[in-house]
């Protein structure tokens, strides 16, 4: 059952744990299933677990950005946790375009500075040293505690 318009959909990203890479054809199935429509296609990466997960030790991590109506995606989300297919879950609102930064834009590729280029020095934050102060005469001192207790 959709419950709203086109002009009511929004865009999403669904990150995915999984046991298999197969699994994945399972989830977008579920997307599909809740009126949801993939807008890039899922990027998938085996990958071995820090901890056991509901009896599994390795994973195919899996992220795509999709359609829907905010709805529907609520709906997916709690499908999702129920699903014996899916370890873990998470469905967030997509940044807008603008908001939106390519991954090689912001971070350096370590590949890139194996490749002969060498990546910048990284400064080290620095917070501002607050502005010397002038440094009272023993008299001087006295006389400021004098006024301070009066």
């Amino acid at each position: 059952m959709e419950t709203g318009t086109n002009e009511d959909k929004r865009i999403y990203e669904l990150a995915l744990l999984l046991p298999t890479e197969e699994d994945l054809a399972l989830a977008v199935a579920a997307l599909r299933a809740h009126h949801g429509e993939p807008v890039t296609e899922p990027r998938a990466k085996k990958l071995a677990l820090a901890y056991e997960i509901k009896g599994a030790t390795e994973g195919v991590f899996a992220y795509f950005n999709f359609e829907a109506v905010p709805a529907d995606a609520k709906e997916l989300e709690r499908a999702l946790v129920l699903d014996p297919h899916v370890l873990r879950s998470m469905i967030i609102a997509a940044p807008p375009e603008a908001e939106q930064v390519p991954l090689a834009a912001s971070y350096p590729s370590p590949r890139r500075a194996a490749a002969g280029r060498p990546a910048a020095p990284r400064e080290p934050v620095r917070e501002p040293r607050p502005a010397p102060r002038e440094s009272l005469s023993n008299e001087a001192l006295e006389k400021k505690i004098e006024e301070i207790l009066g």
